[in-house]
């Protein structure tokens, strides 16, 4: 479980460094489409901390629904 997790951890890491790399060079090859780019992963950076902030909301609720089918 470890190794998975670390594999995990490695993977995005990775993704992080190759949209940055990706991101420069398009810049540097058309500010525009850089710009877009860059707005485009900002919008789902966004957009995934308000999924994560939900799912902070509805994870109780979900464990207690689980724990009652379990109790049944």
């Amino acid at each position: 479980m470890e190794m998975y997790a670390m594999n995990m951890v490695n993977t995005v890491v990775n993704g992080y460094i190759t949209v940055i790399v990706l991101i420069l060079f398009v810049v540097f090859y058309s500010p525009l489409a850089g710009g877009i780019a860059l707005v485009g992963i900002l919008l789902s950076a966004l957009f995934l901390y308000l999924l994560e902030a939900r799912s902070h909301q509805n994870a109780p609720i979900h464990q207690k629904a689980q724990d009652d089918m379990v109790e049944v």
